[in-house]
């Protein structure tokens, strides 16, 4: 069994690299940006995961699949995953561009839910990737599912299930805002999962079918270690070892 540590996993928000509020359209200079500073202040063994904002998402929704909800309609599978594959795409060579050793993992080859909807996410692979010098690059995508045909797999669920299968010491989640808000509108530096109702979280306004903010903070609760929730221009401040925005412990 290989053992790999330190290991930092970013989550890139969807919201962030994507305009969410326009179907399957990129934000070039967001995703740039992010890319820069991974480049520019890479930690050893870091696993990059990213959600599907307008891509994967606006299929998703249009096709009535959620997290818990699937479909057993192969076309509609093919197309949820192809737009993934697009965006996932588009973030390698992005990544590439700049000299950041990416490589794919598409969980609708290597995960699945089991009849008591338990995601299942075999990490060998990714170890093994993250042991010869790569950086694996993870994303939102729709797996099967026990029962129920088809179901989606975010973005946020991954990093808790890997945090919970590789030994990681730093989760960081890059999103539009700069941390958890209060009901003022003020970041709240700390944070427990289960101390919602003392804050604004809200869903998001744009197509998300994987619950916004709110779903976020709850999937958090089931994470490994500490989860830095901060925006774009904090990415650097994370990459180095801080942890700017909200920390969720």
């Amino acid at each position: 069994m290989i053992s790999i540590e330190p290991v930092t996993l970013l989550k890139l928000g969807g919201s962030v690299i994507t305009k969410k509020d326009q179907p399957e359209t990129l934000n070039e200079t967001n995703l740039r940006a992010a890319a820069t500073v991974i480049s520019n202040h890479r930690p050893k063994n870091l696993i990059v995961v990213h959600g599907g904002g307008s891509f994967g998402h606006f299929h998703a929704s249009n096709f009535d699949v959620t997290v818990e909800s699937g479909t057993p309609n192969a076309t509609e599978v093919d197309i949820i995953h192809s737009s993934m594959i697009n965006l996932c795409d588009t973030v390698i060579h992005t990544f590439h561009s700049l000299n950041i050793p990416a490589i794919p993992i598409h969980p609708l080859s290597v995960a699945w839910r089991d009849s008591n909807s338990v995601l299942h996410f075999p990490s060998q692979h990714i170890l093994s990737l993250l042991e010869s010098g790569f950086v694996p690059v993870v994303h939102g995508d729709i797996i099967a599912t026990a029962k129920e045909g088809a179901t989606i797999v975010s973005g946020d669920e991954i990093v808790t299930n890997l945090s919970n299968s590789i030994s990681t010491n730093r989760i960081g989640f890059c999103t539009l805002t700069p941390g958890v808000l209060d009901s003022s509108g003020n970041v709240i530096p700390h944070l427990s999962p289960h101390q919602q109702k003392e804050s604004s979280i809200t869903h998001s306004s744009a197509t998300d079918v994987t619950g916004g903010m709110a779903g976020k903070v709850n999937e958090l609760a089931n994470a490994s270690s500490p989860v830095s929730i901060f925006d774009l221009p904090n990415l650097e401040a994370f990459l180095k070892g801080n942890n700017p925005g909200t920390l969720v412990q």
